[in-house]
């Protein structure tokens, strides 16, 4: 059974009006990259957050195609957010949809980046 690193960190974003402080337990777990199995996988659930946000759990997996095939980088973020209600909820909603859909490229692609490296 590999090994399963573990830790906390704590970020600072800017959602709306305030920025939100968030600390987030992650743990990686490098795997062997075969049989369908990711070569690593890599889970990490908000433990806290200022506000704005209820919870959240980001799943990340890198998985291996066949010898001189592509690989593919998997990433899966499920987050409950309280700001959506009341009489202007709808564009609330319409406005984090869009950012969050132009944050994601570039998370994406940062990711990549460094992982060819």
């Amino acid at each position: 059974m590999p090994e399963v690193e573990s830790f906390l960190y704590w970020s600072k974003e800017s959602f709306g009006k305030k920025p939100v402080v968030s600390v987030t337990h992650v743990s990686i777990m490098p795997g062997k990259g075969r049989d369908g199995l990711p070569a690593m996988l890599v889970a990490g659930k908000q433990v806290f957050a200022t506000h704005y946000m209820n919870t959240s759990l980001n799943l990340t997996a890198v998985l291996t195609g066949k010898a001189g095939s592509h690989n593919y980088l998997t990433l899966l973020t499920w987050t409950e957010v309280d700001l959506l209600g009341g009489y202007f909820g709808w564009l609330k909603r319409t406005l984090i949809e869009r950012r969050v859909k132009d944050e994601t490229q570039k998370i994406i692609l940062g990711l990549r980046q460094r992982l060819e490296h």
